[in-house]
């Protein structure tokens, strides 16, 4: 009987050994599990924190194309009142043209009676002593 009690002994040391060596194993596994749970919970923050930033850009993005649609607006307004001033001075240039010209057309005409009026004068002159 001694001799079935150490087999039982060194059976239940064994079985105490494995018990042991799974503990061990087992408590392995448990903080294996906790890094990544600890793992698992950094990317799910990191994941919101893209997901939040990618909505800021989309917002962002969506923004900016307004504006720039806006200032395209703006531009093309711009442009036209442009366009309608340089009409404005083609055409204040044209009467400045037609007023010079008429105003060089008046100064060559007296000009040229100069010599009539100072003839005319002269006889008028000559009458009026006589």
């Amino acid at each position: 009987m001694t001799n079935h009690n150490c087999i039982h002994e060194e059976r239940f040391a064994s079985i105490e050994s494995e018990i042991a060596e799974i503990n061990a194993r087992l408590d392995s596994k448990k903080e294996d599990i906790h890094q990544i749970q600890i793992e698992k919970d950094r990317q799910q923050r990191l994941q919101t924190e893209l997901i939040e930033k990618v909505t800021r850009v989309t917002v962002l993005l969506e923004e900016g194309q307004k504006q720039r649609s806006a200032n395209n607006k703006k531009i093309e307004d711009l442009e036209d009142k442009i366009d309608d001033l340089q009409k404005e001075v083609s055409k204040y240039r044209n009467d400045m043209t037609d007023f010079v010209s008429s105003q060089r057309s008046f100064r060559n005409t007296m000009l040229a009676l100069i010599p009539v009026i100072s003839i005319i004068v002269g006889v008028v002159l000559h009458f009026i002593r006589i």
